[in-house]
Formats: structure tokens, sequence, C-alpha cells
């Protein structure tokens, strides 16, 4: 059941429109096993809102987000650098 969750979730998280993507960090039950989909989402989204509804469901993952989001501060990209500093915060 959990492995068909994160599947579920990966594929809403991977949908090209943005309201379905910050609905689906919203209104699924995320858990320490999701905390590598959704920083992966988060760290990829260019729609503040959708990141800011990945960083709310990240919250509720515990800390087994942190070593992700950490990592991601040496991106080379600004993207994810930016996406990982506001979710640290």
């Amino acid at each position: 059941a959990d492995v068909l969750h994160t599947v579920g979730l990966l594929r809403a998280l991977e949908s090209p429109t943005p309201s379905q993507r910050q609905r689906s960090a919203l209104t699924g039950a995320a858990t320490d096993q999701d905390a590598a989909v959704l920083v992966a989402a988060l760290l990829r989204e260019p729609h503040a809102d959708a990141a800011g509804a990945l960083q709310w469901a990240l919250s509720r993952t515990g800390d087994a987000a942190l070593p992700a989001l950490v990592e991601a501060l040496d991106a080379p990209d600004e993207l994810p650098r930016r996406r990982a500093l506001d979710a640290l915060e």
C-alpha cells in the first residue's frame, strides 16, 4: 500500500498543470517515506503556489527531508538552491 501511495503521489506531482501539483501536495497524507518524492518535486517546481504547497507537505514529513534539502543548497542551478533554502527556513 505504501508503494502504491508513493507511485500515485509521484505521478500526480509530475502533472503538467501547476494547480494539479499544488492540489496533490495539499491533499496527500505526507509521510517520511514521501520525503524524497516531495523534495525532488519541490526542487524542480517553477510555480510559487505549487512550491509553497510542497513545502507545507514536506513540513509534515519530519526530518526525513533534511539531508536532501541540505544537499540541494550546493546545486549548480539557482531554482533548486532557492527552493531548498526556503524549505529549510
